[in-house]
């Protein structure tokens, strides 16, 4: 594994440890106006909204697990 990759799966880890459970957002810097979602499960896992890069009609859900691991990814009309 790549160490950007590692990193970003550390940070995952990190932000789901540290955090309450609870819906968080930023501004999606791809996409002006529109936010990334990432809704947090404490030490369990998270899950990120945020609009398709492929296909900005859809909205892009990744589950990770409490490592920051992906185990999903699936799509949503936006």
């Amino acid at each position: 594994m790549g160490g950007i990759q590692k990193a970003r799966r550390e940070g995952r880890a990190l932000f789901c440890r540290l955090n309450v459970s609870g819906l968080f957002n930023k501004d999606d810097p791809n996409f002006p106006g529109y936010k990334i979602w990432v809704f947090n499960n404490q030490g369990q896992g998270l899950v990120v909204k945020k609009r398709s890069r492929v296909d900005p009609a859809l909205m892009e859900n990744v589950e990770y697990d409490a490592e920051g691991k992906e185990l999903s990814r699936s799509f949503e009309p936006a």
